[in-house]
């Protein structure tokens, strides 16, 4: 009879209305109060999202509720679109959300956006022939373009329309159920005009990765055995406290991983945020190019009038204190060869703020002004801080402080001067804590008040850097300060806007959320304005045409080399 029980009680589960059902909607619910419950203790932009958008975390948690409640048939796949809807509802590229599944469906060609028109800027090696570079894409999947990257644009909507749309062009070839879309299969069609020909037809066939996570709802109720709450941090246990808060609370796009991070042939599309190279051509006649070896893609070209142009490519700031000597070595070059400095950061994804700052020493012969930063402070990171002071403590000279940080950290020389500053800034969490804020004032960025230039590698001579809409955290970040100390002509289109450092964490739940993301900090800029959202604006705006899309860049480069002056 006990036998019997158990096989009727498994035939209900997925019946609405039943026992079954109710608990598994119920379970649900806790997961999101659990979720809820991460961003109400340490989401730093709470206050400001309700200024900008009206948001507010009780009204969208409830939102999220009733749509488990108005789930016609359980699926966990569903309960992973809700959760994204409601992270997404901040409207902060920081704040992400990732789940344990497998299925994901890809096309052998990526998609760019130029003037509200779509051009493929990618082709895979095993992509048919009859689809070229620079091809406009007018139809998908039987449907204009336009009306699936709106579709797409809704699931992601952050509040920033040229971003947004960036990422949905991305997306269109690249769909995975780790980040809760929706994944197709099967043969898609696509319409295409290349520029000098007509239209044409292109059938293909989505490359699909089958779910291999079972993901039953009934099943999933009814897990016991749960991780603990833990974050997700780059580093390995042995580092120092001070090292592993740097790598713990960075400042990189969390869908990076989506689009890069693992992604078969992402090294070779040069559109990829964080490519090496980048999207563009050379952008003039090229009298010297950078050993491959080199982290950085740098040359010398011939510029107008005559002038030697030094060119850089910055691609993340997700690097290490030996990449930040190549960087040195460029710019002494560029200093004694060259007229003036471009640095290319378009399509940046972040990475370690304080190496974002080193990086930003080097561009001036005057002393950089570094922004401010406020904590949304829990227990946590109070008790990080306080293992890093006294980490810290132990340090009595500079020979000391190069023993346990070595010469370099994060590209900053190692000094007693240094270590100070940086305990002056944990002392500081850990006081405001005491006096019992939550949110912290404003104070140094890691404690540093200002940057002198760098010892031996610093440039002189007029700077400019391009930007783009597709400039997340550090590449919001770096732009800022030279724009801020007025140390470079920021070019371009205004960055994304993700304004502040990023923790990433796991938390105990029932239906597969792998890993969340919060901000946890706010980047104040010098006029006291935040860079959440607004991003940084450019000296002078500079688009990609949809010419350029077809035309090698032709448009773009015209219009950034009239600027250097």
């Amino acid at each position: 009879m006990k036998m019997l029980g158990w096989l009727l009680a498994a035939c209900c589960v997925f019946a609405v209305g039943t026992a079954s059902d109710e608990h598994v909607r119920k379970t649900m619910v806790r997961d999101l109060e659990g979720i809820r419950n991460v961003y109400d203790v340490d989401y730093a932009f709470a206050d400001w999202k309700g200024e900008l958008f009206g948001w507010d975390l009780d009204v969208a948690f409830e939102q999220a509720v009733s749509d488990v409640w108005g789930m016609e048939e359980l699926s966990v796949k569903k309960f992973h679109r809700i959760v994204r809807d409601f992270v997404v509802s901040m409207k902060d590229y920081h704040v992400n959300v990732h789940f344990n599944c497998t299925e994901s469906a890809s096309l052998p060609f990526a998609v760019w956006s130029a003037q509200g028109r779509y051009f493929v800027c990618w082709i895979d090696e095993e992509c048919p022939k009859e689809i070229g570079l620079g091809d406009e894409l007018i139809r998908f999947d039987g449907r204009a373009v336009k009306e699936v990257i709106a579709e797409l644009k809704a699931m992601g909507d952050y509040g920033v329309e040229a971003t947004d749309e960036a990422l949905a062009a991305m997306f269109l070839t690249r769909r995975s159920a780790r980040s809760a879309y929706a994944v197709p299969q099967g043969p898609v069609s696509v319409v295409l005009k290349p520029k000098k020909a007509r239209e044409k037809t292109v059938n293909l066939e989505w490359e699909y990765r089958p779910e291999k996570v079972s993901l039953d709802p009934g099943q999933c109720s009814g897990v016991k055995s749960m991780r603990a709450c833990q974050s997700v941090a780059f580093g390995g246990k042995k580092e120092s406290a001070l090292r592993r808060f740097v790598k713990e609370y960075s400042m990189t796009l969390p869908l990076y991983d989506h689009f890069v991070k693992g992604e078969r042939n992402a090294q070779e599309n040069t559109f990829a945020l964080g490519h090496r190279e980048g999207p563009l051509p050379p952008l003039g006649k090229v009298t010297w190019k950078v050993d491959e070896s080199y982290p950085f893609y740098a040359y010398i070209f011939e510029g107008p009038r005559g002038k030697k142009v030094g060119y850089v490519r910055i691609p993340h700031y997700d690097l290490w204190e030996e990449d930040i000597e190549f960087f040195a070595d460029i710019i002494l070059r560029f200093e004694q060869q060259t007229d003036m400095l471009v640095i290319d950061q378009l399509n940046n994804p972040g990475g370690f703020g304080l190496l974002a700052c080193s990086l930003s020493s080097m561009l001036s012969t005057e002393p950089t002004v570094l922004p401010h930063m406020q904590w949304k402070l829990n227990p946590s990171i109070i008790h990080h801080a306080v293992e890093v002071i006294e980490e810290l403590d132990q340090i009595v000279d500079d020979l000391d402080a190069k023993w346990w940080l070595g010469e370099s950290f994060f590209g900053h020389a190692v000094s007693m001067n240094l270590v100070n500053q940086l305990k002056s800034y944990f002392q500081f969490l850990v006081d405001e804590w005491q006096a019992g804020k939550t949110v912290t004032d404003s104070f140094y960025f890691m404690g540093i008040d200002q940057l002198p230039p760098h010892p031996w590698a610093h440039y002189s001579k007029p700077v400019f850097v391009l930007i783009n809409e597709q400039d997340f955290s550090c590449g919001d970040l770096f732009p800022a300060i030279l724009q801020d100390n007025d140390h470079a002509r920021l070019l371009g289109k205004r960055t994304a806007g993700a304004g502040g450092s990023v923790w990433g964490m796991e938390i105990p739940n029932h239906f597969g959320v792998d890993s969340m993301s919060v901000t946890v900090t706010k980047v104040v800029r010098l006029d006291g304005s935040f860079i959440e959202t607004l991003g940084v604006k450019p000296h002078i705006p500079i688009e990609v045409t949809a010419n350029d899309m077809q035309s090698e860049f032709v448009d773009y480069i015209k219009a950034v080399k009239a600027h250097l002056k």
